[in-house]
Order: C-alpha cells, then structure tokens, then sequence
C-alpha cells in the first residue's frame, strides 16, 4: 500500500514538473507563497501546477475540491487559459492513474467512498468529479469574482439580483455627463468655488491639449477609487498636509537664513548667489511669521528660478540651488495652500457629489460599473461576517496571478478572503513586469504584501530559469537592466542580480542570435530620421530573410527566419503609419495589431457617420464621409460637384440626397447610378429608424451595400470585418434596455473618437500567417517571437500636467491661478504630487521597456536615433551599453533613397497599393502575386438558404427583394406575419434579460418575463410566458439550472472561415444560448414559433454552428438544438456531432459554397429551382415567381 502510494506520489510530482529544485520546494510549502517569476520563468505553469497539487491534497474531511479554490487572472483570457491547462493536467492524471490502477470509468460509476478502494482508485474518482466540475471552478478575473459574489449573496450586498455590468465606454460617459449635470448645478446654486474652478480650467475639454472641469472630475474618480481613496479621506488628508505646512514656515526659514553665507560663496555669475543678495536686501519678504499671498507667489517663482540644472556639473552649486528651492517652497508654499483652499475643497466637494449622482443613475437603471462590483464585494465581505466567514472557509488556497499590476481596492477583497500569516494566500509577479498605472495598477503593492507574507511565516520564492531567450539575450537583459534599475540610475526598485538576474535554459546550438543596435549617425531633423529607420529596418529584414542565412529556432525546430518570426513593437503608435507604409512597400506583410484604434479604425468611423446622418440629416460632414466611403463610393470630382456650385459657392446636397432636389449638372461616371441607389436605401433606413434596433439597422446597411464585402478584399480584411461585427454587438449591448436610442448612441460613439478610448480592435491576431506583428510594447505582453525590433525607441514619452492631479500616496494636488497675471502657480503639494508621479511614470518606462526586450527569443534589434528625439529608450540603451560594457553588434540603416522620395512613406496607407506598383527597391525581385480567390461574407441563415433553395437565395440576397411582396404587405395574412415577426423580436430581447442558471427560479423568471414583455395583451403575454416556462422544463433547456450563470454565454457571435482553392468563405451567426457540459459543449437557437413543416431543412444551420465549434478546438463533441418555444409535442430537433464527423461537415459546407462561387454573376435562369409541390408545402412567397399562375 505505502509502495503503491509512493508511486502514485512520484507520478504526481512528474506530471507537475515538481520532482526537484524549487517547483518541488512550492508544492510542498504549506504556508502563504510569494513567488517572484522574471520574464519568460513559467509563472503560469507554477500558478498551475499549485492548484493541481492541491486538488490531489487529503485532508480530514476529504481531498480539496475545485470550488474549494480561488483563482484571480488579470484578463479573462489568462482565466480562459488557466481553465484549459488545468483541464489538460487534470486529464494527464487521470489517464496515468487510471493506468496505475488497471480501471476505467467515470465518476458515474465510481465513488471515492467505495469499501475496500486504496488510495490511487479514491484519488482517481475524486479528480473526475472535478474535471466535470471545471466550468464552475472560481477562476477568473477580480471582477468576475466579485460579480459571481454578488450574484450569490443580492439580498445581503444589497444589489438588484438581475444587475447588469456596464461596459467600460458605456461607464466613462455616463460619468462624464453626470460630471457636467453637477458643475452646472452647483454654478446655478451660486457656488463660488466651482465658478473658479470653471473659469481656470474651462468647462468643457479643449481637444486632447487642454481637459476642461468636467473631463477631470470624470477621470480622476477612478483613480480614486483604484486606490480606495474616497472623497471624504482626500479632504481629510489634505488638511493634515496643509496643518503640516503651516508647522514647517518657521524651522524653513531658521534653515534658509543659515543657508545664505553658502550661498554667498559661490559664483557670483550663479543664480544661488543672487538669491542670497537678494535675501539680505529683503528679509522681511522670506522671514517674516505671516507670509502675504502676494510675498508666496513671488517666493514659489524664486523656488523655481534657483531649482538646479541638470546640465550644471558642479555637484556642490547643484545641492545647495536644491536645497535653497525647497526651503523657499516651504516657506511660501503654506500661505498659497492656505488662501486657495477653499477651491481644493470645492473641487473634492464636487467629486463626492458627482459620485453620489452617478451611483444614483446607476441604481435607476440595475447597473453597475467595474469599480462597483469591487468596492460592493469588499463591503460586503467586510461589513457581514457570516458571509465572510463563508467564503473564508470555503476557500482553502486563494491564488493571485500577476499580483504586481493589483491596487489597493483589490487587495483589499483578497485580504478578507486569505490575509498573510492564515496560509492560505498564493500571489505570483514580477515587478519589473508592472506596466499598468495608466489603468490604477499599484506596483508597490506586490512588494508590501510580500514583505507581510514572509513576516507572517510565508516564504519567498525566486524564479530564475528563462526558457524563452537565447543566452546572449539573458546575458544583455541581466546587464542592461542591473544598470537601468540601479539607485545610482534614480530606482526606487533595484535590480538584485540574485533575485532578479534570468538564467538561460536553451542551447544557442544552430541559431543566429545576436543583439543588435541599429542608428543612424546624421544631423536631420528627428522626423527625417525616423522616416530612414522605417525604411532601413523595412530593408534589412526583407534582405535577411530573402537570403534565408539567419537560423532561429520555431515549433518545428531550426529554420531559416519567415516573416511570421518577426514582431515590431513602439512605445505609442503616433508613429505607426510610417512602419507600416515602410513594410508595405518593401512588399513586406505586415498585421497590425491595433489595441486603440478601434472608434478611429475607417470601417468604424464610416458606419458612425451613417448613423450620424441617420439621426441628423442637416450633418453634412457625416454626408460627405458616407458619399466617399464604400457605402457609396463617388469620387472626388462628384463630391466636389455636391458641395460647391460652378462659381464655388457652397451648397447644402442633403436637399439633393434625401429631398426632391435634382443632382448637380456633370455627376458622371456611374457616380449618378450610386447616388441615387443610395437615395433610396437611406429614404428607407431612415423610415425605419425608429422601429428597428440600432444593430439591425448596422446589419440591414451592411448587407444591402456590400460594404463587408468590399472591406474583406482590402488589405487586413478580417480585421475589418471583425470590427464592423463588434461595433454591431456594442449596439446590441447599448440598446438591450431598450430606452436609450439611436441619437444617445451616436452622442456615445463620437465621443469615444474624441477621448480615443483604450478600446481594442476586435481580436484577429492570428498566430499562423507569415505576416510581420506591428504592435505596441503593452500588447507583447506575455507574448514571444523568435525577432523582436524594438522601434522609434527616440520617441518622446506621454508626459502632460494638468492643473488638477491625483497620486495614490501624495493625495490631490492643484495649482493655483494668479489673477492677475494668468500665470498657473505649483505650490508645495501640486509640486509633491507630480514629483511622485513623475518618478513613478519613469520607472514604469523602464519595466516596460524590460517588458519589451524580453520578448525576443533568438534576435533583438534596437532601433532608434543614437543623438536625436526627446525620448529615454534610446539614451539608456545607449548608456546601458557604455556603462556596463556589453557587447552589441551595431548597425546603420545602409544606403537609401533622398528623403524627398521617402516621403512617400508619409502617404495615406489608403495609398499604397497605387505605390507598390511604382516604387519598388532595386536589390530585390518582384514577388508574384498570388491567384485572385473569390471571396464571400455570408450568415449561417443564408447560406443554410442557398442549401435548402438557391432561387430563394437568389431572390433574397441577390435581388434583395422582400419576403412578403409589396402588394400584399397590407392584407391581413401579411399583417399577421409582421406581427409574428414583432413578437419574436420582443420574446428575443425579454429572452436575453431572464435570469437563467443555478439560483434562479422558475418564478422569478415568470415575473422577470412579464416586466419584459409589458405593453402586450394579457392572453398573449400570458401564453408567452407559459410558452417559454414549458421549454424550460424540458431539456435541453433544464439542464442550465444546473450551470453557473457565469458559465453560460448568451447571445454568442459565431465566426467561420473556410478558405479553398477557389474561394474564401466567412461565415458569421449568433448563438442564442451556449454552455459546456462536461466534455461536450451544447449550442441552443431558440425561435418563438411552431415547429415548421419540414424540420430538415435546418439541419444544415445545425451542422455548421457545429463545425464551427469543433474547429474551434474548445470540445470534442458538440450538440446542437433549435428549440421551438411555440411548440408542444416535438419541440427539440437535436444532433450531436464530434471530431470525427469534421471532414464531412466540412466537405458539405464547400459543397455549397461552391455552389455559390460558380453561380456568382449569373443570370436569374441559372439559379436551381425546387419542385412545385416543395414551394406549396412550404408556403414560399416566391412561388409565383418561379411557377407564373397561367
């Protein structure tokens, strides 16, 4: 038995890389863990492995179970990732344990409690049951955390159980507008200190240069709340600051006066030795006790004068200019602070206002945002002590990934949960990792907490090996950054060679490693610079992998350097354009992987300024945006025509557009044929604005334009497509209450293009083309590539003051207006303030370029200005590779065309394909371009219509003719039909509000479903709700009281591509309700009617969700059902289908879309009839048209 259990122990310990060294060392420690992982040391898999190895744990009352577990992510991608390595671990154990004990089985027929089973066998059951209970395990983000938390315990936090989660966007603008709501209250009541605050600041924001009073109340409450720093402790901390200046005037001035025969003694030419003169001949100014407002002023302007130079190399002149600049801030800084704060308190009055009303516009509408689901978990773990003490028992390890980018609010909930010295907590991170204070990330509170873990009896752990990085590389990174993050460099966090230092796993056996410094020794202007590294590193990468001489190392081992090895990360994407034209004309591909660009991606925008014309037809700008996009497409001689007369006098064309008026004289070129096709269809839209929802009306003009299938043509086609998708599901998120409408949500998304919000594209970045990545340094995290070019590293930094700032430790700093001169003034907490920030925005430069560097596993190429630009990348690389020795191969950006002609770089990318065929570089060969394919957008349904019937695909999506013929779209038949289609829009939406999964009720659905469907008659509500209370009875519907609400995903966008030789497919659907199951993951379409007549012809929608879901990777099996609400008898069609059933749900699936290819462009005749007796049976409109009554 003890053998036995050896063996299974050993086992355990190899499956979870724990035999030895330090893995060993965490899954035996007991106690609280603090591990410090660098870059590239396998965080995620100790993360992993010490939650397996507590699952296979016996304790007294049985082995520790998964929703015994807490496991926090930074992104809801990590927690997916986590879930699906847990999963794959946990079926490595079983099948070895299985083996182990010579038995098969699930947990149907094995019970850990069995008499006369050994240890392996109750071991065995008990991880089945938990592979099965996986979906409901409790690891994900904070904030899923806190809303599942919630969820579970309404009454006692609180909170509406049905409370819906604002998007970020959607929370932003809410918060700005109830911030304008409170100015213009409070200056209607005649309160002086917002009148002040309004005529220093401005009201509204002035671009991106100026925020105005609104914009920085709306932004600095976050702020505020990330750092659990309430309104009322800002007030409270600042007048101890202020009690504290007041009690430091006098020993300042005692201070200064002992200071001045130094000063003297310097040189005469230097600005500390006319202070001192100055000071003798006015004494009364700076030792006076009452110091005037007037006298503070002058000394704060005197403090700044005398501030030492950095460019001074007397080390002695320089201490005392410091030290005479502080003294006179000290002095003077009180009296300053004292008369203005009455505006400091007026502008926290006004935050604590605007809370209070934003929290009230919340409760109106059931909505919390994501500082909400925090700051309501904290209080209530905090204020209720049964429900505290639950979770706390409940919760045997609580395990924190990427600790170092947590802040205070959140350790907050984690310490009332597992607090150091209990033994329960696990947090894993790297400071030198912590890039996220622009989002209210807190590094130092990775390093506190640590510090209360080891003082409670935990330990620290050190995770050293680097298994990504060729040792050149960990060699340059352990140098560079030991010099970099040294105090002698300003770190406040040093780097300890010991602790930090990465020690290198890989061989460099056959790879052509190497770090490389690329500049460009010249006296132009930085633009012009910038400009020939664009073009140089565009030509050296082309050149070296033409030549096909540099080896790296990929999945498949050692090969010659491909295109998809390469990542180009900036800092900031200002730049961006240039790169990518660079590449794009060295007939490089390249995929850039936006992450703000998304309100200002063109697709986007064009679709904003249709609804922008959809709402306001006097907005002409939105007009002549649509007028030249490809929802209509004229060129600019007709747009020109539009807008200005013969003579050039301007004219207004939407009399023109949506008016009776005639077209200008000259429109031609087929432009007249486009405009008056979009007459027609914006006449339409516009009429149905009002009872069509936003997204279907994005979808309706998607469709009849072909807008999407002009965007996938184009350079990046996907990601377009993908974006125009996310802006449709946005919509479908902003109307789901149904109240706010089109006009608000024009307002939301233009105001999202003015703030350039940090909202990322919809995710294309596929890991498989042979394309260049070109993202920003932020999106490379937790990424790596074999070449990583670390571009326009003289970049200048991000750094604007405004008048009104916030820091986490120093409190709220403003400066203060000279009314007399207009001048801005700093005083002693402003300058606190931004000195904190400055220093902490410095250090967060260097982790993230850390962050950068250590992406590259065979090559790194530093590029930048080596003597130009304001930025620091360049100048510490440079003096990391002066001051620590290292040795680097240097290169320069080789011989290039006159500046002049690399202008063309500067083009608009809309430019570049007419580009390409002009300017091609010498040294290299055409590259043939490849076969045009025939490429399709097209939904589930349509294609499922074009399988089912190709004449009604044709009449439908090719003709777009309606389905009810306008002749009889007023009878009553046809009246009935609209109705029908009214009613299952509005069962949809009420559909998508009830609350479904484990907890909720069937008469809490009842009652949810009556509010939803208010405003029907009493019978057709009530049937409604009989309706869809029976389905839920039955399966496959009853099964999702079995299913964490968290776990079940509604309203799913389903994406497809298939590519074949002649073709390029994409596929996009919805899935109404999709949930895993075990192994299988079920699919449901739910639609409000009978069952139809001939139930087949939907077993062609059925298999491709399906096929969409398998190739997707994420199950084995799939079962897909159409529920038909209406329906009593049969309601259910179902299938299931698995990996094995792929090629042939494939090979239909192309079937048709060949189908489609050879019948693109063909006449009506040529499109397949069905027989007669098919279109009766079916009802079909069209049947007239196919089979003419004689």
């Amino acid at each position: 038995m003890a053998g036995a259990n050896n063996m299974m122990d050993v086992m355990i310990a190899r499956t979870l890389n724990a035999e030895t060294g330090v893995m060993k060392d965490i899954m035996e420690f007991e106690k609280d863990i603090v591990i410090k992982a660098g870059a590239g040391t396998g965080k995620t898999t100790a993360l992993v492995s010490k939650y397996i190895s507590e699952l296979t744990k016996k304790r007294e009352d049985g082995y520790i179970k998964v929703d015994q577990l807490l496991a926090i992510t930074f992104t809801d991608k990590a927690a997916a990732e986590m879930k699906l390595r847990v999963r794959e671990k946990l079926k490595e154990l079983i099948e070895q344990l299985q083996s182990l004990a010579g038995i098969k089985g699930s947990s149907a027929n094995m019970a850990e409690d069995e008499p006369g089973w050994k240890e392996r066998e109750k071991l065995l059951a008990h991880l089945i049951r938990q592979r099965q209970g996986l979906e409901g395990a409790y690891i994900s983000t904070i904030h899923s955390f806190c809303a599942r938390l919630l969820r579970e315990n309404p009454v006692t936090a609180g909170v509406d159980p049905n409370f819906s989660v604002m998007q970020q966007m959607e929370a932003e603008a809410l918060m700005e507008s109830v911030a304008g709501k409170t100015i213009l209250q409070k200056l209607r009541e005649g309160d002086k200190g917002v009148r002040t605050l309004v005529v220093n600041e401005g009201f509204e924001s002035f671009g991106k240069i100026k925020p105005g009073l609104k914009t920085r109340v709306a932004t600095l409450i976050p702020f505020l709340r990330a750092a659990d720093r309430s309104p009322v402790v800002i007030e409270k901390d600042f007048n101890e600051r202020l009690k504290m200046l007041k009690a430091g005037v006098a020993p300042a001035q005692i201070e200064l006066e002992a200071l001045v025969p130094k000063m003297k003694s310097q040189n005469k030419n230097s600005s500390v030795y006319k202070l001192a003169g100055m000071i003798e001949e006015n004494e009364h100014v700076y030792f006076e006790s009452d110091i005037t407002i007037d006298q503070s002023r002058e000394l704060l302007r005197l403090s700044k004068w005398v501030k030492p130079k950095n460019t001074s190399s007397n080390e002695g002149l320089k201490k005392i200019a410091a030290s005479a600049s502080g003294l006179l801030m000290a002095i003077g800084g009180a009296a300053l602070e004292q008369e203005m704060r009455w505006v400091t308190r007026s502008f926290i009055a006004l935050m604590d206002e605007t809370l209070r009303q934003y929290s009230d516009e919340k409760n109106y509408s059931s909505s919390l945002d994501y500082d909400d689901l925090q700051e309501k978990a904290r209080d209530l773990l905090k204020r209720n002590k049964s429900v505290r003490e639950l979770y706390k028992n409940r919760f045997i390890k609580t395990l924190v990934d990427e600790f170092q980018d947590i802040n205070e609010l959140q350790y907050g909930i984690i310490r009332l949960l597992a607090e150091p010295g209990e033994g329960k907590l696990f947090i894993v991170g790297d400071v030198k990792q912590s890039i996220y204070g622009f989002r209210g990330a807190q590094v130092g509170v990775f390093e506190r907490v640590g510090s209360e873990i080891q003082s409670g009896g935990g330990k620290e752990f050190t995770l050293r090996t680097n298994r990504r990085s060729a040792p050149a590389l960990i060699d340059f990174f352990n140098k560079t950054f030991q010099f970099l993050m040294s105090h002698e460099m300003g770190s406040v966090l040093k780097f300890d060679s010991d602790r930090d230092g990465l020690m290198a796993h890989r061989s460099a056996d056959g790879i052509d490693s190497a770090v490389i410094r690329k500049t460009c020794d010249s006296n132009e202007a930085i633009g012009d610079l910038r400009l020939r590294e664009a073009w140089g590193v565009a030509g050296s990468l082309r050149g070296e992998i033409e030549s096909g001489k540099i080896i790296v190392e990929g999945d498949e081992g050692l090969r010659p350097l491909e295109y998809r090895d390469v990542a180009l990360l900036l800092r900031k994407f200002v730049n961006v354009s240039l790169y990518e034209n660079a590449l794009r004309l060295m007939k490089i591909p390249v995929r850039v992987v936006r992450g703000r660009g998304f309100y200002h991606s063109q697709e986007v925008m064009d679709f904003i300024s249709l609804l922008s014309f959809l709402d306001y037809s006097g907005d002409e700008l939105a007009l002549a945006s649509i007028l030249r996009s490809p929802l209509v497409g004229v060129d600019d001689n007709t747009l020109i025509r539009l807008f200005r007369d013969g003579e050039g006098r301007l004219l207004s064309p939407v009399s023109s557009i949506i008016g009776d008026g005639p077209l200008p004289r000259g429109i031609e070129n087929g432009d007249k044929e486009k405009i008056e096709l979009f007459k027609t269809r914006v006449t339409r839209w516009k009429k149905s604005r009002d009872r069509m929802f936003i997204s279907e009306l994005i979808e309706t003009a998607l469709a009849e334009t072909g807008y999407g299938a002009v965007m996938i043509s184009r350079n990046q086609g996907n990601q377009k497509l993908a974006n125009l998708f996310k802006l449709i599901e946005m919509a479908r998120a902003y109307e789901s209450d149904g109240s706010r409408g089109l006009k608000n949500f024009v307002s939301l998304l233009k105001k999202m293009i003015d703030q350039t919000p940090t909202e990322a594209q919809a995710d294309m970045t596929g890991g498989d083309e042979n394309v260049v990545r070109l993202m920003t340094t932020h999106q490379s995290k937790g990424l790596e590539f074999p070449v990583v070019i670390l571009g326009d590293m003289a970049a200048e930094p991000s750094r604007r003051a405004n008048a009104i700032e916030f820091h986490p430790e120093k409190g709220l700093g403003m400066k203060h207006m000279d009314t007399t001169t207009g001048e801005k003034i700093a005083g002693p907490i402003y300058t606190d303030v931004m000195t904190a920030r400055n220093e902490d925005e410095t250090e967060e430069l260097k982790r993230l370029l850390y962050v950068g560097v250590t992406r590259a596993r065979d090559r790194l190429i530093l590029s930048g200005s080596q003597t130009k630009g304001k930025g620091v990348w360049h100048k510490w690389i440079d003096e990391a590779i002066e001051g620590g020795g290292l040795e680097v191969e240097s290169q320069g950006y080789g011989q290039f065309q006159t500046i002049a002609d690399m202008d063309r770089i500067k083009e608009n990318p809309k430019q570049v394909k007419l580009i390409l065929d002009e300017v091609a570089p010498a040294t290299h060969t055409p590259v043939e371009k490849p076969k045009r394919r025939f490429e399709f957008m097209l939904s589930v349904t349509g294609l499922a219509t074009l399988h089912h019937c190709a004449r009604l695909y044709y009449y439908q999506n090719v003709m777009e003719l309606g389905v009810v013929s306008p002749e009889k779209a007023l009878d009553v038949k046809g009246k009935k039909q609209a109705g029908a289609a009214l009613l299952g829009a509005r069962v949809h939406m009420a559909l998508e509000k009830m609350p479904i999964g484990i907890g909720s009720q069937a008469g809490e659905r009842d009652r949810i479903m009556e509010a939803a469907l208010a405003g029907l008659p009493d019978s057709a509500r009530k049937k409604v709700v009989a309706d869809i209370s029976r389905a839920f009875k039955k399966p496959p519907l009853k099964a999702l009281a079995q299913i964490y609400r968290e776990d079940i995903h509604r309203e799913t966008p389903v994406i497809l591509k298939i590519v074949d030789k002649d073709f390029s497919l994409i596929l996009t659907g919805q899935a109404d309700l999709l949930w895993r199951d075990g192994e299988m993951i079920k699919l449901v379409d739910y639609k409000y009617s009978e069952a139809p007549w001939e139930r087949a012809r939907y077993d062609f929608q059925i298999k491709v969700y399906a096929y969409a879901l398998l190739v997707a990777g994420k199950a084995k099996t799939v079962e897909v059902s159409i529920v038909y609400l209406r329906e009593k008898k049969k309601p259910v069609v179902s299938k299931i289908f698995s990996q094995s059933d792929l090629p042939e749900m494939k090979q239909s699936i192309v079937n048709v879309a060949r189908d489609l290819s050879r019948l693109n462009g063909q006449l009506e005749r040529e499109w397949r009839l069905n027989e007669r007796s098919f279109c009766d049976k079916l009802h079909c409109f069209f049947k007239n048209k196919c089979f003419p009554v004689s």
